[in-house]
């Protein structure tokens, strides 16, 4: 019987709860420092992502190169992802205004914060960073960690960590698509590099869009009467909606390209990759992923609800 998604699992409540404990000492932490928006998100990102990724390939002894797929992608498909990255931004902007019509949006809070930092420094923080640290977590370990599955589980599971690991309901609906897409591309071109220039490309466009939008707001006033009532966000997703039935072709195609380019991509036949036949696939529910949920739940829904009531 195979073992890999309980570990993985384990593994997965491991970052979740150090997260969390992260979360709660970082702003005393940070204001001691006096550390700039920028360099805190890096230092997040390292501290949350990559020291857990260093703990664990240093207690399984595991391949780095094999569990994270570290392989050479060719330009063609870099220029289709980035293609598909960028028509798949409609519908999470669909996505993410329904729900920030009843959640508070963190990630555009986060960006405005870095608006005055250089552009470059912008990218590097909240577009490269994670990009890197957050698909060696959840395109490596986690989505090699699910190879004992089928391939529709493991993308899926994928996302709902992905979503799940950040923490605000507003983001989740988004980030589970973001997630199962990054797993996707990562499963046809059977390298890391894939999720990484999607998952840059994603969030670098986020910033530079909101960096010229910030052009507009030449003073105070303006920035003020950018606040909008709930009708006018109702429209603007209906048109964010148009927009994304009007791209819809595009980003079609851009997925057929993308599986012709990799319908011959195989891997060796001693290795376990996903699709195995249905009697032997390991289960995804366990008590480490009830853990998972629990913890969600009590950090994201229950602990806000009680602190509106104190």
């Amino acid at each position: 019987m195979y073992n890999s998604i309980k570990k993985t699992n384990k593994f997965l409540l491991f970052v979740l709860i150090f997260q969390v404990i992260v979360g709660f000492t970082w702003v005393s932490f940070t204001a001691s420092l006096n550390v700039n928006p920028a360099l805190e998100m890096i230092l997040i990102q390292f501290i949350t992502f990559g020291i857990p990724t260093i703990i664990y390939f240093f207690i399984t002894k595991e391949n780095p190169k094999q569990v994270l797929s570290i392989r050479p992608i060719s330009i063609l498909n870099i220029l289709i992802i980035i293609g598909i990255s960028i028509f798949v931004q409609p519908f999470m902007n669909v996505l993410s205004g329904i729900t920030s019509l009843f959640f508070e949006n963190n990630a555009e809070n986060i960006i405005n914060g870095t608006i005055n930092l250089p552009l470059w420094v912008t990218l590097l923080s909240t577009a490269l960073t994670p990009a890197i640290f957050e698909e060696i977590v959840f395109r490596g370990i986690v989505f090699n960690g699910y190879k004992t599955t089928s391939i529709v589980k493991a993308c899926f599971m994928c996302g709902l960590f992905f979503g799940i690991t950040h923490m605000n309901i507003q983001q989740f609906s988004y980030t589970i698509v973001m997630g199962i897409l990054f797993a996707f591309l990562v499963y046809k071109t059977k390298s890391i590099f894939a999720s990484m220039i999607s998952h840059f490309t994603i969030n670098g466009t986020q910033v530079v869009m909101s960096s010229l939008a910030s052009t507009l707001r030449t003073n105070q006033a303006v920035e003020t009467s950018l606040a909008i009532s709930t009708s006018e966000r109702i429209i603007a997703i209906l048109v964010l909606l148009f927009i994304a039935l009007i791209v819809s072709p595009i980003f079609v195609l851009l997925i057929k390209a993308f599986l012709k380019v990799n319908k011959n991509n195989t891997i060796e036949d001693d290795i376990i990759h996903y699709n195995i036949p249905k009697e032997q696939q390991e289960p995804i529910f366990n008590i480490y992923l009830i853990f998972i949920l629990v913890v969600f739940f009590i950090e994201v829904i229950l602990l806000p609800i009680l602190q509106n009531y104190t």
